[in-house]
């Protein structure tokens, strides 16, 4: 697939590292898309929705209403994860500086897609600036979630499997990502990018 004017934006933290070997495949420059998943008060595992790093809140209404969740929880859940990711700004990029998307081919990965509400969070947060195209992009998805994010963007998926139960059974070590390790991703991009100007 040719895409014109791509730039790559990881969801943290797998989809960094995901976001920094695509964006060198596609040699273009990469960033991060924050968007965390707002936590069940049954369960911190299961996803009830998501909140971006612009306040753009998601949720999965029929799982809320199912298990009971009330509006003062997810308004605290909400807040929290918001300034949680105030704080993640802070300390992967260099500046509250954000990137220049008008015009562009966005690119947003991820090391997999389970629920979709992070991604569609980071889709619906990408729609109200005036890009060239949305794409969602990531190694394996389940198919719901792909059914989901076809509304939104262009899904490009590796494996659609017909069974998943979490992203983790499809990775042979999925062992968290160490913040030093996304950090030192994004800025040695700096190098890449002098490359393919000048070389």
């Amino acid at each position: 697939m040719d895409i014109e004017k791509p730039f790559v934006l990881g969801i943290p933290r797998g989809g960094a590292v995901v976001a920094h070997y695509a964006a060198y495949v596609l040699k273009c420059p990469w960033d991060f898309i924050f968007t965390h998943k707002l936590r069940s008060p049954m369960d911190p595992e299961l996803s009830i929705g998501a909140v971006t790093q612009d306040g753009c809140v998601t949720l999965d209404h029929t799982l809320i209403y199912s298990i009971g969740v009330n509006e003062k929880y997810l308004e605290e859940e909400a807040s929290e994860e918001y300034n949680m990711m105030k704080e993640y700004i802070k300390k992967y990029r260099d500046s509250n500086t954000q990137p220049v998307l008008n015009g562009k081919n966005i690119i947003v990965v991820d090391d997999g897609i389970a629920t979709g509400y992070t991604a569609r969070a980071a889709l619906m947060s990408l729609s109200r600036h005036d890009v060239r195209g949305l794409y969602m992009a990531a190694p394996v998805a389940s198919k719901d979630a792909v059914e989901q994010l076809k509304k939104l963007s262009t899904v490009i998926i590796l494996q659609i499997p017909e069974v998943f139960y979490s992203v983790s059974q499809f990775y042979r070590d999925f062992s968290d990502v160490r913040e030093d390790e996304i950090i030192n991703l994004y800025r040695s991009q700096a190098f890449f990018l002098i490359r393919i100007l000048f070389v």
